[in-house]
């Protein structure tokens, strides 16, 4: 599977001069990776160009990016080693004749997925924000269907979201055969609300659908967007919260709305980081400027996550 950051080709990831949605010749970017497997994608639009692409100092491949028409996350080149490694990825804008700059709206490096699970990482949210990376949103092609949840994992019966309301009841629950659910006591951390009635309250993705996929998850293998919508593998991913706080919230990132009760601030913001973290995907620069700033003013903490 890939992962990885869409990257503005005119604002971030190239060097050198350029202008919007064309890149100069001469430009390049530079990543060390650890990685399997890697993946150049671009958005394209119409008219000719060329990048060249350097694997540990050597030209490996010259891509012909012309397209007669405008699209979008076309994969271009990929390169799979036998074992994980370090390497270093050169991406270098080439003209043609005549045509010093490239039609290159975008590109994205995208990194293949380990041999061996991630062992658990340990760090401050602070930190942890620092270390993603910045791409501006882009929702293009997004369909909350693509995201198959509320899934039954385990076949024991009993889908996500219920899951989710059994593990965060205050009070013991009782599950019948077909994980109908009676007791129970739910409190929704985001506006205080308290309630015996789960269907009253939603199942929220602390990182929305609509997120995810315009930071990242649009790379996304099927499998892998259905193991971020029912990620029961750490409970800061999904919430039981009151419909209204969770339909006032919508597909809205930090920058954009914060749980009205503010003592649960800081830990929705290294929450959100922690998802961010472990699955893979980027901020954008209000959504980076917004949970710094909240977490200036928390309390230092120390969180551990698992990347998927």
């Amino acid at each position: 599977m890939y992962r990885g950051v869409w990257r503005s080709a005119s604002g971030s990831g190239f060097s050198g001069s350029s202008a919007k949605y064309a890149t100069a010749a001469g430009a390049s970017a530079t990543y060390k990776v650890t990685a399997r497997s890697v993946a150049l994608v671009v958005a394209k639009g119409p008219g000719r160009g060329k990048l060249k692409v350097y694997v540990d100092g050597v030209l490996v491949k010259t891509v012909d990016t012309y397209r007669s028409k405008v699209q979008y996350r076309v994969q271009v080149w990929s390169r799979t080693w036998t074992a994980e490694g370090v390497h270093t990825i050169k991406i270098v804008v080439a003209g043609t004749p005549g045509r010093p700059r490239v039609d290159l709206d975008a590109f994205a490096l995208l990194k293949g997925g380990q041999e061996t699970p991630p062992g658990p990482e340990t760090s401050t949210a602070l930190s942890l924000l620092a270390a993603l990376p910045t791409a501006a949103e882009d929702g293009t092609g997004y369909d909350r269907a693509l995201f198959v949840h509320w899934i039954d994992a385990d076949g024991n019966g009993c889908d996500t979201r219920a899951e989710v309301l059994i593990a965060e009841s205050t009070t013991p629950v009782t599950v019948d055969a077909d994980c109908a659910i009676s007791g129970g006591t739910w409190h929704s951390v985001y506006d205080g609300a308290d309630t015996t009635d789960a269907s009253t309250f939603d199942v929220d993705h602390v990182v929305p659908l609509a997120k995810a996929w315009g930071s990242g998850a649009w790379g996304w293998t099927a499998a892998r967007r259905q193991g971020y919508a029912n990620d029961l593998g750490d409970a800061r991913s999904l919430r039981a919260v009151s419909a209204s706080s969770n339909r006032s919230k919508g597909d809205s990132d930090p920058a954009e709305w914060l749980p009205p009760q503010a003592d649960f601030g800081c830990t929705y913001a290294s929450e959100w980081i922690v998802v961010k973290t472990r699955w893979g995907l980027s901020v954008d620069s209000a959504e980076r400027t917004v949970l710094a700033g909240m977490l200036a003013v928390c309390p230092p903490d120390a969180v551990t996550v698992v990347t998927q």
